[in-house]
């Protein structure tokens, strides 16, 4: 899946994994909900693994690097993740078919 930064997504899936390898970024989904709509706000490599991360959600820091600082902010898995779908409304049809209905009524 190509995503690009700014891009609006889809959460589809919020769940937490007990045997979950993705540990680094995944073992807390700080307020993740499935079915809302979030946009990328960056993505980037997090521990050799492609992640993105979310303008409306900004996770705490856990943990210290080796150097002694905070760690980085954790991205999400981008699976968990589709893009909108833009759809036009069409409403044509129903018109058609309330007029088709009007004008047996008429008749």
């Amino acid at each position: 899946m190509n995503f690009r930064v700014g891009m609006k997504v889809v959460c589809v899936d919020a769940g937490v994994f007990s045997s979950n390898p993705w540990k680094t970024c995944d073992d807390d989904l700080d307020g993740l909900e499935e079915g809302r709509v979030y946009t990328i706000r960056k993505i980037d490599l997090y521990y050799g693994v492609l992640v993105v991360w979310l303008e409306e959600i900004v996770r705490r820091r856990r943990g210290r690097t080796k150097a002694g600082q905070l760690a980085e902010e954790a991205g999400y898995r981008p699976s968990r993740f589709r893009p909108v779908q833009h759809r036009a409304t069409d409403i044509s049809i129903f018109t058609a078919l309330l007029n088709e209905k009007k004008e047996r009524v008429d008749a």
